[in-house]
């Protein structure tokens, strides 16, 4: 099953029975965690059908362990006469034997709940083979540099010289982990491709209402031209320490407020009425929190994005979406969006 499961994932990604290397991703950081949980599940069930190995806590020893937990616990009673534990006098001792109590209740749950696994007879026998199989390939010089299309002359022993960890090269170009969040593959095209992703995040406007961002432009513009008009109106003798330093900050910040919302205001009037037609395949789906958190809940700000591949560009610039609009695009989702051509705001997609 841990097989058919392995190739039904490069089926899924193949294009005509291709699969470049560097796109053996196993998606986003959560669903490559649960897809190699799953994976993991099922060699652990063909290893124990084959007797290789079996739970390192079994049923004996967790029915010991939950029989040695209640009998803690009965003792405890007994030594605190069966009384409610508010009407016992606190100490250090009743204390000690409460975390006692709950760390044992925490060693019983862990120990039943968990798949790890210990050998076997059988299971030693058969590392002993494979261990002398990994010590007569690492004496070979040519599997540690050897690339992927080596498998045409090795077949499977270049899979099992992968497997021990011998073939290192074949490794580092076999990622086989969670995707990157700036680097993706697509074949969207008919051909395999690498495309950059880019998040803006400075972009003046990126992602607002065209209406937002005249609003927030033109105040910006105003406060901005304000603040500067009013550092050069100051005058402060250069004699004064430091005091001299307060025209220059402020006249510092009007000016970056005049740089971030003049463009904005610009782009704003410009994608009030003007309306663009994207059709892909979602490339990406991502949340990027900020590092400021939020003056309410302390929680940090978070900005939504999805990143669409039209086939044919290198580079693409994700689309910042709402919270509500956000689940409802998934990778590998072909799509139509409606979107403003400057600010990149979605209007609509289908």
């Amino acid at each position: 099953e841990y097989e058919e499961k392995l190739l039904g994932h490069l089926q899924s990604l193949a294009i005509d029975g291709v699969v470049p290397a560097e796109a053996l991703t196993t998606g986003p950081q959560d669903a490559s965690k649960l897809w190699w949980e799953s994976f993991r599940k099922k060699m652990v069930a063909e290893s124990k059908t084959h007797g290789l190995s079996r739970n390192l806590w079994n049923l004996q020893t967790t029915v010991i362990l939950g029989l040695a937990g209640a009998a803690v616990v009965l003792l405890f009673y007994i030594a605190i006469g069966f009384h409610d534990l508010d009407d016992v006098q606190d100490s250090g001792l009743l204390t000690f034997d409460t975390l006692a109590m709950m760390a044992g209740f925490f060693v019983l749950v862990t120990t039943g709940a968990s798949s790890r696994q210990t050998d076997t007879p059988e299971g030693r026998q058969a590392a002993a083979r494979w261990l002398g199989v990994k010590k007569s390939m690492e004496q070979s010089p040519s599997f540690g540099s050897m690339p992927p299309t080596g498998v045409i002359v090795w077949e499977r022993h270049l899979a099992y010289a992968t497997a021990m960890g011998v073939a290192t090269q074949v490794t580092r170009s076999l990622p086989m982990g969670a995707e990157s969040d700036t680097e993706a593959w697509t074949g969207s095209s008919g051909q395999w491709r690498r495309v950059e992703v880019r998040y803006p995040r400075v972009r003046p406007g990126w992602g607002r209402h065209p209406m937002l961002a005249i609003l927030l432009g033109a105040v910006g513009s105003f406060a901005g031209f304000k603040l500067l008009r009013f550092s050069l109106s100051l005058e402060v003798g250069f004699h004064v320490p430091f005091v001299w330093l307060i025209p220059v900050v402020l006249g510092c910040l009007g000016t970056l407020m005049l740089l971030r919302s003049v463009p904005q205001l610009g782009l704003g009037v410009a994608d009030l009425f003007a309306r663009r037609e994207v059709k892909g395949k979602v490339l990406r789906c991502r949340v990027r929190s900020s590092p400021v958190p939020h003056p309410a809940n302390e929680q940090p700000y978070s900005r939504y994005f999805v990143a669409l591949d039209d086939g044919q560009a290198a580079r693409v610039d994700a689309y910042r979406v709402s919270t509500k609009k956000y689940p409802s695009f998934y990778q590998g989702q072909a799509v139509t969006l409606t979107i403003s051509p400057r600010l990149g705001y979605i209007w609509a997609s289908e």
